[in-house]
């Protein structure tokens, strides 16, 4: 077909006219016309046919016949020809020509914004420099145009750059001339819309790459996130299984110290592992029991595959080691008290040991040295006495045998019980053994030697002095005894422990402490007899009755002494008893309501608003009990600064209460921080600030009665001039769908319009719509231009570098490119 050249004459006939309205309306509907007009009204019946079409369409033709198109009427041609650009080329952007123009206006303000020098103002003007046709071609496509080096002087030049980058490079002809647009004092406004509108066109395609990218983007955003917290889950779960079974190793570990200093070392750090390493850690798998939880409910929000942890690594996994490891714990303090049982035990042998062998020594040292330093007598009486003396000595010296087989029991206990001193005891019992049965009998038998030969000359001794010796010295065995017994140390952990020594006691004072009385009443009325025979009762006895009295007496208050302290002990283990029993208490129900709670949050499901709701009342109610959880601690501390180390009321600790509530204190917050972003997410379906910030400045300049409503004409321009190219079909569809019907027009049709809120909630489902495989393949497909794959360049061109860089190491290589389709499968199995 010819070019136009003249276009009063060249379009008379209707043929070129046919032509235009076929290429710029897309359609054919001139089949039957005349194919060679002659005549002037074959050419009129053409023209008839075209303004008919022109009509159907919705072209009101006022003032415009086909005659005068035949005649060549410049005037009403050029207007035909503008009302056949306006309909095809802009009308699409609105339906008439005022809504039109402002949507193609706002549009360029928007995707001019950014750049220097360029305020777009209108149509004539505003365009005058070239800039603003630069800016908007670099906007789309900024490998075409260098605009930091252009300058608002050159005007021409700039124009002519514009003019011939689109023609080349983007397929706009040159319907425009640089000096026609500088040379006058304002431009003309239709022909600088009709070329603007030419570019919004060739740049519908480039937005829908764009809008398909920015779909990939989001998906990217989620999954890349997904894998990162699947992978920080991975990671602190495996080092948290390790640390749990080496800390389970190392509650296994029977090898404790062989002292009560060292096994009070092992309790201290025991305690130090369950109240700083073992809590830290407990923090720890709570969180990583929140993060998981969050992570599943995310994925379920977002209808994703639920995370499947490496094995052994599921929650209830470490839950499991956890258990295990709580029972070697348990175990570990279970043997621990035991050996600090038998430590303090055998502490208690090594001191009985002690002072059984230095009374023993004592009492060796000082017969030995009684004696040696004591004479045989100087009359027969004297002699009689000290050779009974020494007859009661050997039966003395026979008993403290016994204490000696005693003492020897004692090492026994403390060699087998490995105690670490042990090796001295066995020294000390050897030096004592010497003495005893050497040094002491060698002078027992020499002095009974003595004393026989003395006796030769002593034929009488006094009875009354031999009787009070012997009974002095059985007076004092009696009172060994019950000092024994007096000061055997107080070493109980409990109330029955200290009723049984209460017990104990009193049974001494009915039989030991009573017989020890009657003797010493004995003695004292020995001694007034002796006394009234004008001798000393000391004559043949070590003791006086004022040495008799002294121990009696000094008996007698280790008595009252050891009666205050039992009392005192007792008063001690009830207090300790009672605070067991209150953290026990306590305890339970505290642990019972933390479980409670965490079984029931775990198994929420259903209405977003129901479990924000359930979570945030029961976060209060978990917060309330932080008095409880403070009150616990205060009884522990009491508990530890008595020296408690057991409570067989409960197997509960301070630790996994604090635990308990920290744990459920961070999921209730993290479970309310993400259901709280996944209502906002449900309710504006990952649109962000921006993008609500764009649809009401747009919704909002094309309200034009300020009423929060948009029509059909506005909300054409809307979409427009956000980039959306809808169809006339695609808006009613869309105001049948979101909007709300408020009378009729002219024509009696329904007349709906678009709220602000169904306005987003159209944005967000077109949106959300994209997330899924089917609108995943097509965003891939559009960035592709369409094929079965797609490049790295196409990726390159319209991605972050960081997101190119996740697709290609993830997406499977094909002939040509990569496979998108096979990639989105995998993101949603």
């Amino acid at each position: 077909m010819d070019k136009c050249v003249e276009i009063t004459t060249d379009l008379s006939d209707g043929l070129k006219m046919f032509k235009l309205l076929e290429v710029i309306s897309g359609e054919n509907p001139f089949n039957k016309f005349e194919r060679n007009p002659r005549m002037k009204i074959q050419k009129i019946q053409n023209i008839q046919l075209a303004l008919t079409f022109l009509k159907n369409t919705g072209i009101r033709l006022v003032g415009i016949g086909a005659e005068d198109i035949v005649d060549g009427n410049l005037t009403l041609i050029l207007g035909l020809i503008w009302t056949i650009i306006l309909r095809f080329q802009i009308q699409d952007i609105s339906e008439e020509e005022l809504s039109a123009k402002e949507g193609l206006l706002l549009w360029v303000q928007k995707k001019t914004k950014p750049y220097d020098n360029v305020d777009v103002k209108n149509f004539h003007t505003s365009f005058q420099d070239g800039l603003a046709f630069c800016a908007l071609i670099h906007a789309h496509r900024p490998d075409l145009i260098d605009y930091k080096s252009l300058t608002k002087a050159n005007k021409k030049e700039n124009l002519q750059l514009a003019f011939s980058i689109a023609e080349k490079h983007l397929d706009v002809p040159a319907i425009l001339d640089p000096d026609d647009i500088v040379s006058i004092p304002k431009p003309d406004e239709r022909s600088i819309m009709t070329y603007v509108a030419a570019l919004y066109h060739v740049f519908a395609t480039s937005r829908k790459a764009e809008t398909a990218a920015k779909n990939i983007a989001n998906l990217l955003d989620f999954a890349q996130e997904a894998e990162q917290l699947q992978v920080d889950y991975s990671n602190r779960a495996q080092q948290l299984a390790a640390w749990i079974k080496n800390a389970t190793v190392r509650m296994e570990d029977r090898n404790f110290s062989n002292s009560l200093e060292g096994i009070q070392t092992d309790i201290s750090e025991f305690q130090k592992f369950k109240t700083h390493e073992k809590e830290g850690r407990g923090r720890e798998k709570k969180e990583l029991e929140a993060n998981y939880n969050t992570l599943q409910t995310k994925l379920r929000v977002n209808n994703r595959p639920a995370f499947k942890p490496p094995a052994g690594l599921l929650p209830e996994d470490i839950d499991k080691l956890w258990v295990i490891l709580n029972q070697a714990e348990k175990e570990r303090a279970r043997l621990l008290r035991e050996e600090l049982r038998r430590q303090k035990h055998l502490a208690y042998c090594v001191e009985r040991f002690k002072v059984k062998a230095s009374a023993l020594e004592a009492w060796v040292k000082s017969k030995d040295h009684f004696m040696k330093s004591d004479g045989v007598g100087d009359s027969l009486a004297s002699v009689q006495a000290k050779l009974k003396n020494h007859e009661t000595f050997e039966e003395d010296y026979n008993y403290q045998a016994h204490r000696l087989t005693a003492l020897q029991t004692l090492l026994k206990e403390i060699v087998d019980g490995k105690h670490s001193e042990a090796g001295w005891c066995e020294d000390r019992y050897k030096d004592v053994s010497n003495q005893h049965g050497s040094g002491l009998k060698q002078t027992a038998d020499k002095r009974k030697n003595d004393l026989e030969a003395e006796l030769k000359r002593q034929k009488k001794l006094q009875d009354l002095l031999l009787s009070f010796g012997k009974k002095c010295l059985e007076f004092a065995r009696i009172v060994e005894d019950c000092d024994d017994f007096l000061t055997d140390p107080i070493s109980v952990t409990t109330v029955n422990a200290v009723q049984s020594l209460e017990s104990k006691h009193q049974e001494y004072l009915k039989g030991q402490h009573e017989e020890a009385k009657k003797a010493y009443d004995a003695l004292v009325h020995l001694a007034g007899e002796i006394k009234q025979s004008g001798r000393s009762e000391k004559e043949y006895s070590e003791f006086s009755i004022d040495d008799i009295t002294s121990k009696w007496n000094n008996t007698q208050k280790l008595s009252d002494k050891r009666k205050q302290n039992l009392t005192k002990e007792t008063s001690t283990q009830e207090h300790n008893e009672n605070l067991r029993v209150q953290f026990a208490q306590k305890g339970k129900s505290v642990h019972d309501f933390f479980t409670a709670k965490h079984k029931e949050l775990s198994s929420l499901s259903g209405d977003l608003d129901k479990q924000l709701n359930t979570v945030k009342h029961a976060q209060t109610e978990i917060l309330g009990h932080q008095s409880s959880v403070e009150e616990l601690e205060d009884l522990n501390r009491q508990l530890e600064a008595a020296e408690v180390t057991d409570n067989p009321h409960t197997e509960l600790t301070i630790e996994t209460i604090k635990m308990d509530f920290e744990g459920l204190t961070q999921f209730t917050a993290k479970e309310i921080k993400v259901l709280e972003s996944e209502l906002i997410a449900k309710k504006h379906g990952g649109v962000s600030s921006e993008e609500l910030n764009e649809f009401k400045e747009c919704f909002d300049h094309f309200d034009k009665n300020k009423v929060g409503k948009l029509d059909r004409l506005e909300l054409n321009s809307c979409l427009k001039s956000l980039g959306q190219d809808a169809t006339e079909a695609d808006i009613e569809t869309l105001l049948r769908d979101y909007g709300i019907e408020e009378g009729t027009y002219e024509d009696g049709t329904p007349k709906r319009l678009l709220s602000f809120e169904s306005f987003v909630t159209y944005m967000k489902n077109k949106h959300s719509q994209s997330d899924s495989p089917h609108r995943i393949k097509d965003a891939f497909k559009i960035m592709a231009g369409e094929k079965d794959f797609i490049t790295e360049a196409e990726l390159r061109s319209l991605l972050p570098a960081d997101k190119v860089e996740y697709l290609i190491k993830r997406m499977p290589k094909v002939s040509g490119g990569y496979d998108y389709n096979a990639f989105t499968e995998s993101m949603f199995k």
